[in-house]
């Protein structure tokens, strides 16, 4: 039976091709086991949902995307990077904004250009989702198609990867499909129908849950593993992935009282490879995070409990970046875990995500042009090397 793993982006700009980094992630880490060795790449990347067109071997993994991207790009694109066209929409549409949220709105003019830019590149997706139905049901609608089509196949066997905003978008698009919500998707209910494996990176689904009137409690819908709900339950295994320092995830955190063993946390994730702990690849570099999502893909411990607890340790002793960066963004970073905890809230997290990336953007400049850190040493010898070649060429009367 062909194994399927239906991914789904997060926030921020999703062109055609955003799923085949996270596939060369995948493929990439396999790289780390020799049980992997000699074997063709674990995964690959259909161009969409209706491209049939790749033939998974028994050890293969297809990897489908489900993007919404071309939905809410189109919105995006409308506002021209002006914070009251989005009021606008808001009044002309009677939806009624929290105060807390048009505030940030009105002070986003005087916000810097790196909090600005990752806003309207990024966070203003999440605005969009949480208070703008006219966005959110078509964001769910073109998940569900993605989604129906691949279980629509003969003989699949079907997981999802949600990310980021992603998670929310699954969730919710998933307990739409198995409650029968929507007329067209109402032949693929559980228990006929059931994905194998749901694995959420940075699960925003309770920050988010309920972004729709008679939406349920992510807690209480379908989108469970059996021991949750039983035949109802959409889910065989549960899998959520959070670092502790990834802010996106703090207002709501999921932390369900599941018992049974179809439903794991990882949930104490701190090593930082990079300065961006909220990003899809900095997930799947951690062994915490991609050694169970391979054994639970193939079905078995292709990768042993002692080679994935030499892997973790390993990972944990690996360089971070460097200390001058590191210092800055720990600073930043729990000022802003701080005040999420204090006012829990989609505003406030509207407001500190986009400066959360901006200090990720800094915290990375930091470390570029310090000499003394690995980051830095390359940097420099790669501006040395191009100034070497200007200086050539210049020499030489050559140009290019």
């Amino acid at each position: 039976m062909p194994r399927v793993l239906i991914a789904v982006h997060g926030m921020g700009v999703s062109p055609s091709e955003w799923a085949k980094p996270i596939v060369e992630k995948l493929n990439a880490v396999t790289r780390r086991y020799s049980a992997f060795a000699g074997q063709p790449p674990m995964f690959l990347l259909a161009k969409d949902a209706d491209d049939e067109s790749q033939q998974p071997s028994p050890d293969q993994v297809l990897v489908v995307p489900a993007s919404y991207d071309e939905t809410m790009s189109r919105q995006v694109k409308s506002f021209q990077r002006d914070a009251s066209a989005i009021l606008d929409l808001a009044k002309a549409s009677s939806i009624a904004l929290p105060q807390a949220l048009v505030t940030v709105l009105q002070s986003l003019n005087s916000a810097g250009a790196e909090e600005k830019n990752f806003f309207w590149t990024h966070v203003v997706d999440v605005l969009l989702y949480r208070y703008f139905p006219l966005i959110t049901k078509p964001v769910r609608l073109d998940v569900m198609r993605a989604v129906s089509k691949v279980l629509k196949r003969s003989d699949v066997d079907a997981s999802v990867m949600a990310y980021s905003l992603g998670t929310a978008v699954a969730h919710d698009a998933l307990s739409w499909l198995a409650n029968g919500e929507i007329s067209d998707f109402t032949d693929l209910r559980p228990p006929g129908v059931r994905f194998r494996h749901l694995f959420m990176i940075s699960n925003v689904s309770r920050v988010l849950e309920r972004s729709l009137d008679g939406d349920p409690d992510v807690y209480l819908s379908p989108v469970a593993p059996r021991s949750v709900r039983g035949d109802d339950a959409y889910l065989d295994e549960y899998f959520n992935f959070r670092h502790m320092l990834d802010p996106f995830t703090v207002p709501k955190r999921f932390e369900p009282q599941w018992a049974g063993t179809d439903f794991h946390a990882v949930e104490r994730l701190l090593h930082i490879a990079d300065f961006n702990v909220h990003a899809w690849e900095h997930y799947l570099d951690n062994p915490e995070v991609h050694i169970p999502i391979l054994n639970a893909l193939l079905g078995f411990k292709v990768i042993t409990d002692d080679v994935a607890l030499s892997a973790i340790e390993s990972y944990k002793r690996s360089v971070s970046p460097c200390q001058v960066g590191l210092t800055f963004w720990t600073d930043e970073t729990r000022k802003f875990i701080a005040a999420l905890e204090a006012n829990p809230s989609v505003p406030k997290l509207i407001e500190l995500g986009a400066r959360f990336l901006a200090a990720t953007a800094r915290a990375r400049a930091m470390c570029a042009s310090d000499t003394t850190s690995p980051v830095g040493i390359i940097a420099e010898t790669v501006a040395k090397a191009a100034a070497q070649k200007l200086a050539a060429k210049k020499t030489t009367g050559t140009q290019g």
